[in-house]
């Protein structure tokens, strides 16, 4: 999962993410942020683990983040055994 937030804004969409992973059934294996540009922005990456198919929990916390202000973009993809790169 990838989002962009200014870099002033870097913890509380950290904090709102680690929220939205409690009780969805994923458990956060890694989380890590980087300037991404001068004019501040951040991205922050973190990767998510659970048992069985996913997509709707990640949904779920894809939409709330996506509401935050200054989260100028949220993404998702699936990786693992069946969705190797």
């Amino acid at each position: 999962m990838h989002h962009h937030v200014p870099q002033r804004g870097r913890g509380a969409p950290a904090s709102l993410l680690l929220a939205a992973v409690t009780g969805s059934g994923l458990s956060l294996r890694a989380l890590h942020s980087e300037d991404v540009d001068a004019a501040g922005k951040v991205e922050i990456r973190a990767t998510l683990v659970g048992q069985g198919p996913q997509d709707l929990a990640l949904e779920r916390i894809v939409s709330r983040l996506s509401l935050e202000p200054g989260v100028s973009a949220v993404s998702w993809e699936l990786a693992g055994e069946d969705h190797a790169e």
